[in-house]
């Protein structure tokens, strides 16, 4: 094509409307995780401000997911070591490594069966709230 139909001399040149168009996608990725964000404290907020129970749930999912994320980043340092052993054909440190493996296993395998756990008992308490409270507000005539 040629320079007088509009296209850039080179197939792989950006231009304006590319650059413009990038722009434009990472302000609505910001709008988005804004709106999300206000969304969520609209229609957490009154659930936590209402609820001691469900403030409680929260604050123990939040210690949860920390530890959930802890046991992640530790398995995966056990893997990269596990690996590194196993392709070094060090026998030893294989064998201290599967036995590091097998007591975090014992450890750490229920802190991620709570998380999942909480995660749902925290979900039900706030879809149970949620439900009484809106059914409150219809039959007293606050909801049209």
């Amino acid at each position: 094509m040629s320079m007088d139909e509009g296209t850039p001399s080179h197939p792989t040149s950006p231009t304006n409307n590319d650059m413009n168009m990038n722009i434009n996608n990472r302000n609505r990725k910001k709008n988005g995780l804004r709106e999300q964000l206000h969304e969520f404290k609209v229609m957490s907020l009154p659930y936590f401000q209402e609820n001691r129970n469900g403030r409680i749930l929260f604050a123990i999912m939040v210690v949860l997911t920390l530890a959930n994320s802890a046991v992640r980043v530790f398995f995966s340092y056990l893997a990269r070591d596990f690996w590194s052993a196993l392709s070094d054909k060090k026998v030893e440190e294989f064998y201290t490594i599967m036995t590091k493996f097998v007591g975090s296993m014992f450890v750490l395998a229920p802190i991620n069966v709570l998380y999942g756990y909480q995660r749902q008992k925290l979900a039900i308490a706030w879809r149970k709230w949620l439900t009484g409270r809106v059914l409150r507000l219809y039959f007293s005539n606050k909801v049209s």
